[in-house]
């Protein structure tokens, strides 16, 4: 769901100072957050490393959505 832009950045390695953005993801990839990153980041445990446990079930889910 990365860009070529946002595949480049991803290939230098990604750390705290790293922030996604438009231009690094595609465009299904901002729907999917423009619906979903407040489910998704009230569920991150942020006294642990973030882990995207769970953030695969959240995308098929909103797949089954807007395929209806």
């Amino acid at each position: 769901m990365l860009t070529d832009e946002g595949e480049e950045i991803f290939g230098f390695g990604i750390d705290e100072e790293v922030s996604i953005h438009e231009r690094l993801i595609t465009k299904e990839a901002l729907e999917f957050l423009e619906k979903n990153y407040d489910t998704f980041i009230s569920s991150v445990d942020y006294g642990r490393d973030v882990d995207c446990v769970g953030l695969d079930e959240l995308y098929d889910s909103y797949l089954k959505q807007i395929e209806g």
